[in-house]
């Protein structure tokens, strides 16, 4: 039933802001009623097999969403707005070899946190910063950077927070098939 309803709405927005739920749930429950949550989980950040292949990959399409495996080829086919990363290019041009570092980081360990990558990377030299959520350190940064840019997918989550990997250690090999089309 989530594969049907997935269809046919193409993505599930992910907010971390839970009030009652977090809202990815809730569409699903508007159009099934109540239902494990879990399932919705494992359904997008459960390890696949050839057996069972994941049936939702994670990415930016407008926002964080959830979206059908299948769909992944159609974010990465060029039709979303060249210039989005445009925060990210001073840092980029700053940092080069961190991109390298972190995909070469994330090939060996994934899935994996970015507070986990930036202590492998940079140690635990760097000073805390205090205050906001979105006070974002150079490594996160950059994932979110892979993420956006599709060279970087959530392999797993633990309590919301996001576990990169690789798209060819999630996606099933079935979702390259629209790229011909």
């Amino acid at each position: 039933h989530i594969g049907t309803v997935t269809e046919r709405l193409r993505l599930l927005q992910l907010d971390s802001v839970n009030v009652a739920v977090r809202a990815h749930y809730v569409p699903l429950f508007s159009r099934l009623g109540a239902y494990p949550h879990a399932v919705l989980d494992d359904a997008a950040w459960a390890p696949h097999s050839a057996r069972r292949p994941r049936m939702l990959v994670e990415h930016w399409a407008h926002e964080a969403c959830l979206l059908p495996a299948a769909d992944w080829p159609l974010l990465q086919s060029g039709a979303k707005r060249a210039g989005w990363w445009r925060h990210y290019r001073e840092l980029i041009e700053a940092q080069p070899t961190l991109v390298e570092e972190v995909l070469a980081a994330v090939k060996e360990v994934g899935p994996v946190g970015a507070g986990s990558l930036e202590r492998m990377l940079v140690g635990d030299a760097r000073p805390k910063r205090g205050g906001s959520w979105w006070n974002r350190s150079d490594v996160k940064r950059i994932c979110e950077y892979l993420f956006g840019a599709g060279l970087l997918t959530t392999g797993a989550r633990v309590n919301f927070q996001r576990l990169y990997d690789l798209p060819e250690h999630v996606l099933p090999p079935r979702s390259e098939e629209h790229t011909s089309e």
